[in-house]
């Protein structure tokens, strides 16, 4: 694994970024601009770009900017969604003034950008309100999805957070009623991220902030009309935000934030076959198989650790080019990079998972000759 820092200025804290791929290969990475973790005394959307696949990158510039929090509101969490060619989609959630974030107020923004991010269009509202910390998604068929989280009605002390959905068919201009994902009284579920796997299953992996034991899902079989769950899944500690995609190997990849009940919050990579994605009991009929996988990509040294927001794409060689801000050494949130490689966090080629515990007679010298095969052992 290779770590680098891709943007740093020590004046300035930067948080929640998103990274996409276009069409033509150019890549966009935007992220927040603040003075802290909450939008103060100014926030801004900042973006950049690379031709390279992320090896140089172009200056900053700045999509939007609230200078006055206190009557323009808060820019929240950006988020970037690639579409066909040249066309780029960013949303973001804008909290009312200085009001608590989960407010009825509050509004998701979206952006569009049709050169690869070179240029934004205003900002315009999608309509969405009351919601927060949104992702989007497309599936196979063009539907869009935005994903963002409420607050339960006042009166309802049952229910505390709520994942709802809201789709698109028009490539973004306008969005449906919201669609109940999942809640929970026991759980506090937020910030889902969308993958949809070869058989169009959907599947929406949430962070939990209550019990912080594991990460849970929800499961769409009519493309986001109805969802089931919540489910308990392999998503171990996941508090910080999710970043779910199907890798070319066919394998579902989660980024996502790994933190039981004290600080830090690490940064993990976690690894599981479709089979277990779409598995309501995954946690039970797959305890003791080997079709799961996490690694630990950074660690926050920082007494004021922040981070293990990301965003990632994958090369075509394989490996994956991952970024989050973090603390760490610096006086203000920063954003890393990292590149990872599939021997980084397993010795076994693309599809060759062998599901069996290690005492079954022949495991070794199997999963030997995998790695031997792969790695000229």
């Amino acid at each position: 694994m290779i770590k680098s820092v891709l943007f740093r200025e020590d004046n300035v804290y930067k948080a929640f970024p998103d990274l996409v791929e276009c069409g033509d290969g150019t890549w966009v990475c935007v992220y927040r601009e603040s003075l802290g973790h909450t939008a103060l005394p100014f926030g801004r959307i900042a973006c950049h770009l690379s031709s390279d696949g992320g090896r140089t990158w172009s200056e900053k510039a700045i999509v939007d900017e609230v200078t006055n929090p206190e009557t323009e509101g808060r820019l929240n969490n950006p988020r970037l969604l690639a579409l066909d060619g040249s066309e780029v989609l960013l949303i973001c959630d804008l909290l009312p003034r200085l009001e608590p974030e989960h407010h009825p107020d509050s509004e998701i923004l979206i952006y569009r950008s049709t050169d690869s991010g070179r240029t934004w269009s205003e900002r315009a509202s999608t309509g969405i309100r009351g919601h927060i910390c949104p992702c989007i998604f497309r599936t196979k068929a063009g539907k869009i999805i935005i994903g963002a989280d409420r607050v339960g009605p006042g009166d309802d002390r049952d229910v505390v957070w709520l994942h709802n959905a809201f789709t698109s068919t028009d490539g973004g201009r306008t969005w449906g009623p919201a669609i109940h994902v999942c809640s929970d009284p026991e759980l506090w579920l937020n910030e889902g991220t969308y993958v949809e796997l070869d058989d169009g299953t959907l599947v929406c992996y949430l962070r939990e902030d209550l019990q912080r034991a594991i990460g849970h899902k929800a499961i769409s079989q009519d493309g986001s009309k109805t969802w089931s769950g919540p489910y308990p899944t392999f998503l171990t500690c996941c508090v910080g935000r999710p970043r779910a995609g199907i890798l070319h190997s066919g394998e579902v990849a989660i980024v996502h934030g790994f933190q039981r009940l004290t600080p830090p919050r690490n940064l993990v990579l976690h690894v599981e076959t479709q089979a277990i994605a779409a598995d309501p009991n995954c946690t039970a009929n797959y305890a003791r198989q080997a079709g799961h996988r996490y690694f630990f990509i950074d660690h926050d040294r920082s007494i004021h650790c922040d981070g293990a927001y990301s965003g990632w794409v994958q090369r075509s060689s394989g490996d994956l080019f991952v970024v989050q801000y973090i603390n760490d050494d610096g006086p203000y949130a920063h954003i890393r990079s990292y590149e990872i490689g599939r021997s980084d966090w397993i010795l076994c080629p693309e599809g060759g998972l062998l599901l069996e515990p290690p005492r079954w007679p022949g495991y070794v010298d199997r999963a030997a000759a995998a790695s031997g095969e792969l790695y000229d052992f």
